[in-house]
């Protein structure tokens, strides 16, 4: 099985999810890898590496595109201003 994640950026401009070619989208990855993926509610924060835009806020979908021997998986990100990145994590 082949599974690959993709985030994606909400715009509240466009009031729809924004391809967004973030670092940390992967093609091929493994089933505990996958399982591992951020839920529905959680906080992410993910960090440019290697040129492409950095992610911040809540995740607010998850959707699953599937076929023969293949696993997608869209992450949707709602930047979400009133988190205090300082109360979720002890520096």
């Amino acid at each position: 099985m082949k599974y690959s994640v993709q985030y994606q950026q909400w715009s509240e401009h466009s009031g729809r999810p924004a391809e967004t070619l973030s670092s940390a989208d992967r093609d091929d990855i493994s089933a505990a890898e996958f399982a591992a993926l951020p839920q529905v509610g959680d906080h992410v924060n993910l960090l440019n590496f290697d040129g492409g835009p950095e992610l911040t806020g809540v995740v607010t979908s998850r959707l699953f595109t599937l076929g023969k021997g293949f696993t997608g998986l869209t992450i949707v990100v709602h930047d979400h201003p009133e988190t205090d990145w300082g109360q979720l994590i002890k520096e």
